[in-house]
């Protein structure tokens, strides 16, 4: 009795299996027909959204232009203008505040970047009270590590 249990068991397993199956392979065709969008729909659906759509042209061709515009950048003088200030920074000051000093003194040119150097290397926990002379051509770990000798 023992035996033909089983076997009745296996043979159900199967046919669960099989229909399951079945019933997959019928609803996996009817979503691909429904999932299928052609090119000039898609276009459009992105316009309406507010966005361009490039051909493979204009984007080589803004791609040339960007290299032009580097290259002339290049050529043009770079100003060495160095912009030395003092930087004073009191107990209690967040990292925040101390990169929106640099930012308003023309030190660095992105606070936010700034902050998250701080906190991405472990800077803020290490900043020391004093009072510094700093300026533009001074890279963010340089800044860093100036505020954070003890």
């Amino acid at each position: 009795m023992n035996k033909y249990l089983l076997r009745a068991f296996s043979t159900g397993v199967f046919c669960t299996t099989l229909i399951l199956l079945i019933g997959y392979m019928l609803m996996n065709d009817e979503n691909k027909d429904k999932q299928m969008i052609d090119k000039t729909k898609a276009q459009t659906y992105v316009k309406e959204q507010g966005y361009h759509v490039l051909t493979d042209d204009e984007i080589d061709k803004l791609v040339e232009e960007k290299l032009e515009l580097n290259k002339q950048q290049e050529e043009l003088p770079k100003e060495d203008t160095t912009i030395t200030t003092e930087i004073k920074i009191e107990s209690g000051m967040l990292p925040q505040e101390i990169a929106k000093q640099l930012e308003e003194a023309g030190i660095i040119e992105y606070s936010e970047d700034f902050t998250s150097f701080l906190k991405e290397f472990n800077y803020s926990q290490k900043l020391r009270v004093g009072t510094y002379k700093v300026n533009n051509q001074q890279s963010y770990k340089e800044l860093a590590d100036l505020f954070s000798k003890s």
